[in-house]
């Protein structure tokens, strides 16, 4: 059972809001990328890689204090080096995070079965009982077999 002092509210102190700012924080950015990184994507570790804008408006990289027209744009084309920054970023800092976080989210689907379990129970009480079996089923086929099986045997019930 979950004991109580590891839970926050409704949420399991693993996988609430937090935990994606904590990924956003692993994946800072050099500051000269972020306007060419789409954000939405960069914490998506689904992703084989988080896209990016091959064309930002200009006053992106003067920052506010430049008056400059809206609808001027620059390519990353014409930045080679940002584009290599981009690249070099994504193979040896994106990708190593993605793979960990795609295992961390298979623990964390689990982790909230297992809480939404545990809050059922606490809700309905004695109404709710969690049954979970775990075994070996030992089965005989039959004598033209000459030998037995043997299959891993788990069973629950709501």
């Amino acid at each position: 059972m979950i004991h109580p002092s590891r839970l926050q509210g409704n949420n399991p102190v693993y996988g609430s809001k937090s935990e994606s700012l904590q990924s956003r924080a692993l994946l800072k950015l050099p500051d000269e990328l972020e306007p060419w990184i789409k954000d939405e994507e960069l914490i998506n570790s689904s992703l084989s890689e988080p896209g990016f804008y091959e064309k930002i408006p200009i006053s992106a990289l003067q920052g506010d204090s430049v008056d400059s027209d809206p609808n001027t744009f620059v390519s990353i084309n014409d930045y080679q080096h940002i584009f290599d920054k981009l690249v070099d970023y994504i193979e040896t800092k994106w990708k190593p995070w993605a793979i960990e976080d795609r295992e961390l989210q298979k623990v964390q689907k689990a982790y909230n079965q297992l809480f939404n379990i545990y809050q059922r129970q606490e809700k309905l009480g004695e109404q709710y009982e969690v049954i979970v079996g775990a075994g070996l089923l030992f089965l005989e086929i039959s004598e033209q077999w000459r030998n037995q099986t043997s299959y891993p045997h788990y069973s629950s019930t709501n």
